[in-house]
């Protein structure tokens, strides 16, 4: 089944190089992963616009989330993201780098875990925990999150209705589409129309 391609995907696609053209395939782009200069991050660049196709790419996206270079990190992290559904093999490894040193990795494990959309019982009480943050990107990332779970992220209701209250325009505008998406009985006894 094809689906429309990502915004993403489409961006990503758009900044690879033309010598690239005719060897965008996993093979090459697996090769590329593997190297130790910058074809690493256009290899990481070009699984990521192949998004759910580039699931045989697991094993070496596992190995850049271990990288020294907290950029591939985040590179890995965005891929399994693409990768969406697929991506379930990866979550506890995922669960993990939301400990990362690097605060680029943990914001882009809490938007994944939300593209991803797998295993709600084990992700949406991690993605609870970021709801509270001091940083508000990471609030507005964690709430979007929870969005994408919809019904399944029922267990969140109550923080995101607090979050309605939020300092931040942008916390309190991703709470009302999480909260429209998750329960719509909770939206409209919050206010939320």
């Amino acid at each position: 089944m094809h689906t429309k391609p990502s915004p993403l995907r489409q961006r990503v696609i758009g900044f690879i190089p033309i010598e690239w053209e005719e060897r965008f395939n996993l093979p090459t782009l697996i090769d590329y992963l593997n190297e130790l200069n910058t074809r690493r991050g256009w290899g990481a660049a070009g699984i990521m616009a192949l998004g759910s196709e580039a699931k045989p790419a697991i094993p070496a996206l596992l190995a850049m989330l271990k990288d020294s270079d907290p950029m591939m990190r985040v590179m890995a992290v965005l891929t399994f993201g693409e990768l969406g559904p697929p991506a379930k093999v990866v979550l506890p490894d995922l669960i993990k780098c939301t400990n990362d040193s690097f605060g680029a990795v943990k914001m882009r494990v809490i938007i994944s875990l939300g593209k991803i959309h797998e295993e709600p019982e084990k992700v949406v009480p991690i993605l609870i925990r970021y709801l509270t943050d001091k940083n508000w990107n990471v609030r507005v990332y964690a709430v979007t999150s929870l969005g994408q779970f919809g019904p399944e992220g029922k267990l969140a209701v109550p923080q995101i209705a607090s979050l309605l209250n939020d300092p931040d325009f942008a916390v309190r505008g991703e709470a009302t589409n999480a909260l429209k998406a998750i329960d719509l009985e909770a939206a409209a006894k919050a206010g939320v129309k």
